[in-house]
Parts: C-alpha cells; sequence; structure tokens
C-alpha cells in the first residue's frame, strides 16, 4: 500500500467513475427533498459525464418543476427541451419519456395530448418505475388513447 489516499478519496484513489456514482447516490438522496443540492449533485456528475442518461433526465425533471412552480413556462420548455436531450443520449432509458409525458399532460400550457400518447408508450414500453405506469396509462387514456400493455 504505497502512496497516499487524500481525503474524500477511496482505497483506489477515486476514480471518475466512483466520483460519478457517489454524485448520483448523493442527487438521489437530495431529489425530493433539497432540489438545490439534486441539481448540484447532477452538475457534478455531467461535469465528469456529460452524457449521463440520469443525470441529464433529473436535472431537466426539475427544471421542469421548478417552472412550474413558478409559473414560467419558459421554463418548462427549456426543462422539455432538456428531457428530449436525455432521450437522445439513451432512448432506452424509461424515466425521460415518463417526464416528457407528465409534463405534456399536467405541466405544459396548453396541454399537448398526441405527446402524452406517443412518449407516454414509449415510456410504458421501457418498463418504467412501479409508481409511474398507472400514472402514464390514467393520462395516456385521458389522452383519448387506446392504451396498449408494455411490449417488454
Amino acid at each position: 500500500s504505497a502512496g497516499q489516499r487524500l481525503p474524500g478519496q477511496t482505497l483506489t484513489g477515486g476514480a471518475p467513475a466512483d466520483d460519478v456514482a457517489v454524485k448520483l447516490a448523493e442527487a438521489r438522496q437530495a431529489l425530493g427533498v433539497d432540489s438545490a443540492a439534486a441539481i448540484a449533485a447532477y452538475q457534478a456528475v455531467l461535469e465528469i459525464e456529460p452524457r449521463n442518461a440520469e443525470a441529464l433526465t433529473y436535472t431537466a425533471w426539475l427544471v421542469v418543476q421548478n417552472g412550474s412552480q413558478s409559473g414560467d413556462q419558459g421554463q418548462v420548455r427549456d426543462g422539455l427541451e432538456l428531457l428530449r436531450t436525455a432521450v437522445e443520449v439513451d432512448d432506452t432509458y424509461a424515466d425521460p419519456h415518463c417526464f416528457i409525458a407528465i409534463t405534456s399532460a399536467n405541466i405544459l400550457e396548453p396541454p399537448d395530448p398526441a405527446t402524452v400518447v406517443s412518449e407516454g408508450q414509449e415510456c410504458l414500453d421501457r418498463n418504467p418505475p412501479a409508481a409511474l405506469g398507472p400514472a402514464i396509462q390514467n393520462m395516456m387514456a385521458e389522452a383519448g388513447a387506446e392504451v396498449t400493455p408494455p411490449t417488454t
């Protein structure tokens, strides 16, 4: 065991991949509790891995939520664009598709039923978090879609 371990480093010296995992864990803990801390942790991930789908998705979702809370539709639209960027980075990741559907149904003014249906189905087809599936199906039904079971 030669060498020096600095504060905050792991036994292997704190490789960037380790830093990403730590920052993602910090962001997940802060999500829903401290938006500023969550955004800071996700931004730290994006500095290391600019194409990290989770960090892009949840940064965008926090932008949408902030826009919704402040009544700023421009910010909501900015968040939607960031969610679309997350989809471009990893189309197999369900969460950005789910958040686009939710935003298009419940936050965007005026709502966008066509996007609710198309992105809702994309979400369902990608095995979304269990809590989101029924809500997405309900939004799609309210938007006039015949909801098809996930294709997974």
